[in-house]
């Protein structure tokens, strides 16, 4: 299991708040929970997790009114993704695109990502990139 800890800049904040888990892979929690229970998305958000857990420790998450998944260095964010298996359904859209405009207000710099297994067929507010998680897993992340 990996711990993900908040992406706050204060130690005390880091340490009273929740940590997210994520474990090594996925697949161990088959034999614990029934095949219809397992979430696609959180895979999904995981895998995105592990690429960058392989290439760096610095990683960190954002969750008080909105969510972002995974910020790229705290202490001077690069890049805040969330990650959706498909962000088609209105509520999904919402959630993942108002969290992406929150956050810009906290962490103005970072780039803003919305990794998607299914492309949307709507506009996205400006300066969301949406990018494909097979793209976006490449390191293809240029070319949205």
């Amino acid at each position: 299991m990996f711990l993900l800890a908040v992406a706050e800049r204060s130690i005390r904040k880091r340490a009273i708040n929740p940590k997210k888990l994520h474990g090594v892979d996925w697949a161990l929690g088959y034999p614990l929970v029934p095949e219809p229970f397992i979430d696609a998305g959180h895979k999904l958000e995981r895998a995105v997790y592990l690429h960058w857990r392989r290439q760096r420790e610095d990683l960190g998450y954002l969750g008080e009114d909105r969510e972002i998944d995974l910020v790229v260095n705290p202490e001077r964010p690069e890049q805040l993704v969330n990650v959706a298996l498909s962000v088609s359904g209105s509520e999904t859209y919402d959630r993942e695109t108002a969290g992406l405009q929150w956050a810009a207000g906290r962490m103005p710099r970072a780039r803003r990502i919305l990794a998607v297994q299914e492309l949307p067929d709507r506009e996205v507010p400006e300066g969301i990139d949406v990018i494909g998680a097979w793209r976006y897993l490449l390191g293809d992340i240029g070319n949205t």
